[in-house]
């Protein structure tokens, strides 16, 4: 199994700054658990089985309202990104690296006239 770094392995500074990171970090798996859940319309807990826990009326219904503020405000951003139609052209090497996922992107959706300069705190944007 081969290791992937977020850092570039052919500098000679980066090469032991990976150690430790993991390959697929914990927020990626809980994104896709919560995108499942979302998608799927069922919010799945982990402790239905503890006997203790069903006994407290006050927590099942605690977590109801989680669950129904999960699945209501949960689904608000999923439609957003299913409803956004992009093209994305990326060049080589940066395309490898994105493909692998050892890149990711960041972007903003604006409307208007965004190819003007403006100040910004003594930056130009």
């Amino acid at each position: 199994m081969m290791r992937t770094s977020f850092f570039p392995t052919h500098l000679p500074f980066a090469t032991g700054l990976s150690v430790g990171v993991p390959a697929h970090p914990l927020y990626k798996h809980l994104a896709s658990a919560l995108y499942q859940s979302i998608s799927s319309g069922a919010f799945c807990s982990t402790y239905n089985n503890m006997t203790l826990i069903h006994e407290d009326s006050s927590l099942k219904q605690k977590e109801d309202q989680w669950i129904k503020s999960i699945m209501e405000n949960g689904a608000e951003p999923i439609k957003m990104l299913q409803a956004v139609n992009f093209e994305l052209h990326v060049q080589e090497p940066f395309f490898s690296q994105l493909n692998d996922g050892l890149k990711t992107i960041e972007g903003r959706c604006a409307v208007g006239d965004y190819s003007r300069f403006g100040l910004f705190s003594s930056f130009y944007i």
